[in-house]
């Protein structure tokens, strides 16, 4: 998988996920959104220090893109955590 697969795959499940959430429960639709700004807020910071502006990014050293990899599988991964700790 390439990172513009996996950015991919996790944005369209979650935001499936989303709406499906809303239609069940406002408050839990509300929190996710919440978290979701947090974590894109952080994930431009980081690309920002890196010295780049846009969303596409080649990142050549291995650290970097550790972190990278690991803020999309949080991303991904929030909404399924979340709906167990909320029940």
């Amino acid at each position: 998988f390439s990172l513009k697969k996996i950015l991919a795959c996790s944005t369209s499940f979650n935001n499936f996920l989303l709406v499906h959430i809303f239609i069940i429960n406002t408050k839990q639709f509300v929190i996710f959104v919440l978290i979701y700004s947090v974590v894109i807020y952080h994930l431009t910071n980081i690309l920002r220090k890196f010295g780049s502006r846009k969303m596409f990014v080649v990142l050549s050293r291995g650290f970097v893109k550790f972190i990278f990899t690991a803020w999309i599988l949080i991303y991904s991964m929030l909404p399924i955590i979340l709906r167990f700790v909320l029940k």
